[in-house]
């Protein structure tokens, strides 16, 4: 009783050793950002807003909350995310 648990789900977001392995080049790391809206790359600050904002007592009414900070990533749907999952495959070096 009185425990809130909610979820961040991470977009691509910069300078992270997962960005790193999945987009190792400038030419796929260009067609990441071009197949997010906000057409950039999120932060490790965006990611620790988030968290600040849930443990704030702003949230304090916010529970079993699934929240995407990804740029609207994911909202895109498939055809979003597989046109730059295309685009990321024709870029990678054979």
């Amino acid at each position: 009783k009185g425990i809130r648990i909610n979820s961040i789900i991470p977009g691509p977001i910069d300078n992270t050793e997962g960005m790193k392995r999945l987009a190792p080049n400038d030419a796929i790391r260009a067609a990441v950002k071009k197949s997010v809206p906000l057409q950039r790359m999120g932060s490790t600050d965006d990611i620790a807003n988030a968290c600040l904002f849930l443990a704030s007592d702003f949230a304090s009414y916010i529970t079993g909350a699934v929240i995407p900070v990804d740029g609207g990533w994911a909202q895109g749907g498939a055809a979003l995310v597989g046109a730059g999952l295309a685009e990321m495959l024709k870029s990678t070096p054979k």
